[in-house]
């Protein structure tokens, strides 16, 4: 598997990095233990790790792994805030100390912050991470799905550190395309791509079409509302686009609409969180393949139309 550097900074992650949302949830832990390996059997590094502040059961898990033997050195952690409360400074601290506590190690190599929704603690979201940055807990910054004009904030604020701001991390799809459309702000400020649910929940797999699978994420509780908001009517030419795609090329959809993700120029690395290891096993098995240009071309117009039109 290939790395990548992040942006203009020394850190660099492999081309695929295997997120854990559910793991020690639907995913048993043997199954996750397996997958890990599996993974770095591959030649992937790099693992993501989400605070929600409900769902601790991820960390759990991978600091049992770290325990037992699984060397930190080999491993890039990414930690992501992915709750817009967590900006104020007490919660942010309380939740990054309990991940750490939970890991047993003393820093992670990128932490993801979530900005607020209200501007006024923008600054104090702002400086917060920075201390964690100063302190060492932290080597390396990006920062969430958020208005551009609040990354290009975050960007200028963090100029001014040690380490500035690496990388913008956000859903990356051919039915959240929307990245695309800022190429330039990725040019201009030298930030990498962190891509994110390149399957939509599972939506681009097609599995979806005519019913929902009793074993599907979409069925579950837990992630059910990630899911459905990928599954309404307007969506639906851009997945049967997808999967006549992979018809075409005699591929399945889920290796379609991840090698899509994976062509875009700025993107480092593409988080996927498969819930079973024949799951992962299945994309491993095409990580390199390469999407043909025209195939992409028409993808991409397919699934921009919405947005520009």
């Amino acid at each position: 598997m290939d790395r990548k550097r992040v942006g203009k900074s020394g850190l660099t992650l492999s081309s695929l990095t295997l997120g854990t949302l559910t793991w020690g949830l639907d995913t048993e832990a043997e199954e996750a233990a397996l997958m890990l390996h599996t993974f770095m059997e591959s030649g992937g590094s790099s693992l993501e790790l989400v605070i929600d502040s409900v769902h601790w059961q991820p960390f759990e898990v991978v600091g049992a792994l770290l325990a037992t033997g699984l060397p930190r050195k080999n491993i890039e952690i990414l930690i992501r805030c992915a709750d817009p409360k967590l900006a104020a400074r007490s919660q942010m601290m309380r939740a990054f100390n309990r991940a750490l506590e939970l890991l047993n190690v003393d820093n992670v190599d990128l932490l993801t912050f979530c900005p607020s929704t209200p501007h006024a603690l923008l600054q104090e979201t702002f400086q917060t991470v920075k201390e964690l940055q100063a302190k060492h807990r932290a080597s390396y910054l990006a920062i969430g799905t958020a208005p551009r004009w609040q990354q290009g904030a975050a960007w200028q604020f963090f100029q001014s550190s040690s380490t500035p701001l690496t990388a913008v991390a956000e859903p990356l799809s051919l039915l959240q395309p929307g990245l695309l459309l800022s190429e330039e702000f990725f040019n201009d400020t030298g930030l990498g791509a962190i891509a994110g649910s390149p399957l939509a929940g599972g939506a681009l797999t097609g599995k979806y079409r005519h019913a929902t699978p009793a074993d599907s994420r979409a069925a579950s509780p837990r992630f059910s509302t990630q899911v459905k908001r990928y599954l309404d009517q307007r969506n639906q030419g851009t997945i049967d686009a997808t999967i006549r795609a992979a018809e075409g090329l005699d591929r399945s959809a889920s290796q379609v609409a991840l090698a899509w993700t994976n062509q875009v120029q700025f993107r480092t690395t593409t988080v996927v969180a498969p819930r079973t290891l024949s799951q992962m096993e299945h994309l491993l098995a095409q990580e390199s393949w390469t999407l043909p240009k025209a195939v992409a071309k028409v993808l991409t117009e397919v699934a921009l139309e919405p947005l520009i039109n």
